[in-house]
């Protein structure tokens, strides 16, 4: 599977108020893995890697878990949903 939102699934979500919104609502997307779901998340909040450490302890952590190295754990899923105030189903 691609971590890759082609362009006529990024006009669809252009067309919806959220990105949590487009995924619950969007029929064409069976799944997006939680990690395409994240870096969606930070580009649009324009958050770089630096700005989840908060989340992830350190930088190297985040580095694992934004190149697919290490998974998300249960911690770092409720620290993501309460950041980015969204449902923790997008991480998992």
């Amino acid at each position: 599977m691609s971590n890759i939102i082609n362009r006529k699934d990024f006009d669809i979500i252009k067309s919806f108020n959220s990105y949590e919104e487009y995924i619950i609502n969007c029929s064409s997307v069976d799944y997006i893995d939680p990690i395409t779901n994240l870096k969606e998340l930070m580009r649009r909040a324009g958050y770089k890697q630096k700005d989840l450490i908060c989340i992830f302890k350190t930088a190297s952590i985040a580095s694992e878990v934004l190149s697919c190295k290490r998974a998300l754990t249960v911690e770092h899923i409720r620290g993501l949903s309460k950041l980015f105030n969204v449902s923790a189903d997008l991480f998992i």
